[in-house]
C-alpha cells in the first residue's frame, strides 16, 4: 500500500487559461473555453504537438484539438472497468 495518497484532479478554468498562455501563447476569453473540462496538462502537451505538426496556431482549431482529447476520456468512461 501507498503511505501517501495524492489526488490529481482536472484543471480549473483558471489553470486552463494559464495553460493556453504557457503552451500556445494565447489568452482566450472565458467564452472561448467555457465548455472545456476534464483537461490535464498532458492534454495540452498532446494538443501542442498535434498543432505543431499540423501547422495550427489559431485559437479555434486548438480548442478543437483539446475538445478531442476531452472526448476520448468521455468515451473511455463508457467501457467496462477491470480493477480492484
Amino acid at each position: 500500500r501507498f503511505l501517501f495518497k495524492i489526488k490529481y484532479d482536472y484543471m480549473t478554468p483558471n489553470q486552463v487559461q494559464r495553460a493556453f498562455r504557457h503552451f500556445f501563447g494565447l489568452c482566450p476569453d472565458d467564452s472561448d473555453i467555457r465548455n472545456l473540462s476534464h483537461l490535464t496538462p498532458g492534454d495540452f502537451v498532446v494538443a501542442k504537438r498535434k498543432a505543431e505538426i499540423l501547422g495550427i496556431s489559431d485559437l479555434a482549431p486548438i480548442v478543437d484539438l483539446l475538445r478531442a482529447e476531452m472526448n476520448v476520456k468521455k468515451d473511455a468512461k463508457k467501457t467496462n472497468k477491470i480493477g480492484f
